[in-house]
């Protein structure tokens, strides 16, 4: 490994936030939000950036404008969250109150749900690896 001149390197970098920019950061971070059960830890004065408060690191969402989200199954989506629960119809009936949608198609829908949160993103709701 080659050891760059002026960065110190005793401790390696951590993660901070992860940053996922949409369409509408206050509708987007709500959602998550009631979602996940997060707390807000910062929102700007116009709600265009929302940041969330999870377990040892922040869940960020900025308002882009002209933002187009990814299309399900379609390749180009940047990333996605995968969210473990125990009972995957109550996760995705309390995801679909909250503005979620089912995606389509749903390759294992006995294993994992893909969702579409208020932005478009994808995401799923997954049973715990084994079960």
């Amino acid at each position: 490994m080659q050891i760059l001149r002026g960065y110190d390197h005793t401790m390696p970098p951590r993660l901070a936030s992860i940053t996922i920019d949409c369409a509408d950061a206050d509708a987007t971070g709500t959602f998550f939000g009631a979602f996940l059960e997060l707390d807000e830890a910062y929102a700007s004065d116009d709600r265009r950036t929302v940041c969330l408060q999870a377990d040892g690191y922040v869940l960020s969402f900025i308002t882009v404008d002209g933002y187009e989200p990814p299309h399900w199954p379609q390749p180009g989506q940047q990333l996605h969250l995968d969210l473990e629960v125990d009972d995957l119809e109550a996760a995705t009936a309390h995801a679909t109150q909250l503005g979620a949608s089912l995606a389509e198609p749903q390759p294992q829908p006995d294993a994992w749900r893909v969702m579409l949160d208020p932005s478009g993103h994808p995401f799923c709701l997954m049973l715990p690896f084994g079960s």
